[in-house]
């Protein structure tokens, strides 16, 4: 492997007036409070070069948006991704992957990058993605804007303001993902998708069986499996599972129906296995859930 020196080198340019014209490489980055964690954000114009990263492993996240070029991104297992004007790629770490560059073409990009830590955190709220490492979003210079504003207010932001910033910084990346998936994924998965998430929804009390389901709308059912993991980022059994422990939030929250009728109403064949599957779920039984009391076992 070779070594990645990318942010460390970033990291001694000289911050100032930010503008892109002046410069080949811009970055800032900056600590959220005392969690550890950190944002970075940039502009680099890699202009001329061939082999920008080869079998590289960052030690950080890193989501590219490329403004100018084409070139191709070589992911873990090999596969050739094409990049131009529009393409969002990640660089997730500990993955190792290859990115080239036209060096005929100029190449302009922007960048959002996290710590390790932060990601893992991101990944496991489902904030970001790490199944697919390229997308292609329709160019758009309020993309650059954006970038641009995001950069200014990381760089000139006081400490009591960077929380903002950040949530700021979480927003845009949803949404540069969220636009990529759109363009990527094919209008009857989408609408097979939908589909299916309201009819679980409104069939939380009873015990679905997905294959039969699937056969009644004329799905295959491993590939609406796949398709629904690959969409919304869980199997079908588990967001039914999270959306029926949502619920029982609520109704613990907001009505005074005893346990054992929450389960009941919920499709749940005994109150223990509703109890239990709330316990793996949010680390507490649902009657401290509602009462906030301590954690002791619970008693029916």
């Amino acid at each position: 492997m070779k070594p990645n020196t990318h942010k460390y080198v970033l990291k001694n340019v000289t911050k100032g007036a930010i503008s892109c014209l002046n410069k080949n490489v811009i970055n800032v980055s900056r600590s959220i409070g005392n969690s550890g964690d950190w944002i970075g954000c940039g502009f680099i114009d890699k202009t001329g070069m061939e082999t920008d990263h080869e079998s590289i492993q960052f030690p950080f996240y890193s989501l590219v948006y490329v403004v100018k070029g084409s070139g191709e991104y070589r992911d873990e297992n090999g596969r050739s991704h094409s990049l131009s004007r529009g393409s969002a790629f990640q660089r997730r770490p500990g993955m190792v992957h290859s990115t080239y560059i036209d060096p005929k073409q100029t190449w302009n990009e922007y960048y959002i990058d996290f710590n390790t830590e932060f990601y893992d955190k991101l990944t496991a709220i489902g904030l970001l993605e790490n199944d697919r490492p390229v997308y292609q979003v329709a160019p758009d210079r309020s993309i650059v804007a954006e970038f641009e504003n995001l950069m200014r207010l990381l760089d000139q932001s006081s400490e009591k303001k960077l929380p903002d910033v950040s949530l700021m910084f979480l927003g845009f990346v949803r949404d540069l993902i969220n636009q990529g998936n759109l363009a990527n994924q094919d209008r009857e998965i989408n609408d097979m998708v939908e589909k299916s998430c309201l009819d679980f929804n409104m069939s939380l009390d009873q015990r679905l069986d997905l294959k039969e389901y699937c056969k009644q709308n004329g799905w295959g059912y491993e590939s609406f499996r796949k398709s629904f993991k690959s969409s919304i980022g869980i199997s079908p059994v588990k967001y039914i599972v999270r959306r029926r422990l949502d619920e029982a939030c609520r109704l613990l929250r907001s009505t005074d129906l005893r346990i054992s009728e929450i389960s009941v109403n919920l499709g749940y064949k005994s109150q223990y296995e509703f109890s239990n599957q709330f316990k793996r779920q949010f680390g507490v039984f649902p009657k401290h859930f509602r009462d906030g009391t301590e954690n002791n076992p619970e008693r029916n």
